[in-house]
């Protein structure tokens, strides 16, 4: 899926609201969709997804694989549910 400018600025917006530390990974509403967006304005594309739960399976995958966190966002933007995986197993 490729973005317009408009919508690329857009979420380079969004990112630079998220003041995170690495590997920690925002489930956020977007329009329609769903993305999840790595914290700390890291440069990655952010993923999309169409609903809620895709977005969150793909976050917290993310979180598992990285050793990280996963924050996620209500569709207010307020942070709804917190998770971390730092102390998991693989």
């Amino acid at each position: 899926m490729s973005f317009s400018n408009t919508e690329k600025t857009e979420i380079l917006s969004e990112l630079r609201k998220v003041a995170a530390e690495g590997n920690r990974y925002h489930v956020i509403p977007y329009r329609s969709r769903w993305m999840v967006v790595e914290g700390g304005g890291a440069a990655q594309t952010p993923q999309t997804a169409r609903t809620k739960d895709m977005a969150v399976q793909q976050a917290r995958e993310l979180a598992k694989a990285f050793k990280g966190e996963m924050v996620v966002h209500g569709k207010d933007g307020r942070i709804r549910e917190h998770f971390s995986y730092r102390d998991a197993k693989k």
